[in-house]
């Protein structure tokens, strides 16, 4: 009984040898193939608007009606200020009149589908009638 148990424990002690050698090569391996995958490096990219790009506009800008006034409750109001599309409020109905088409980029939640068709509104650009395109 006693060499039994000797050999167990010799057996026992060479599987824990060899789980431990394949566990190290597979981390060797593991290691080994994240200094070889390739990363992605985004690259930077030229965006321009139209007119810097030096493209004239075949259309003439009219402007439907004056400035409109809409008068919205105090809170209304910061939760609106508070949209990050509102930073760029008045960026964007210059790029609207000095442009055939824009292309308006933001974060989901940013209020791009809610903020820029009232801005549109409110700075003459449409009348309450009007579609928008998105």
């Amino acid at each position: 009984k006693v060499k039994s148990d000797e050999t167990k424990k010799k057996l026992d002690e060479e599987r824990e040898a060899k789980e431990k050698a394949l566990e190290l090569e597979r981390r060797k391996r593991e290691e080994e193939e994240e200094r070889n995958r390739k990363k992605y490096t985004p690259e930077s990219i030229d965006v321009r608007t139209a007119a810097a790009a030096g493209i004239v506009s075949k259309t003439k800008f009219v402007m439907k009606k004056g400035l409109v006034h809409v008068k919205r409750p105090v809170d209304l109001q910061k939760k609106r200020y508070s949209l990050p599309v509102c930073e760029m409020e008045f960026e964007i109905i210059e790029a609207v009149r000095s442009n055939d088409a824009i292309i308006l980029c933001g974060e989901t939640g940013s209020g791009k589908s809610t903020q820029v068709p009232q801005f549109l509104y409110e700075s003459g650009l449409t009348g309450k009638d009007d579609n928008f395109a998105y």
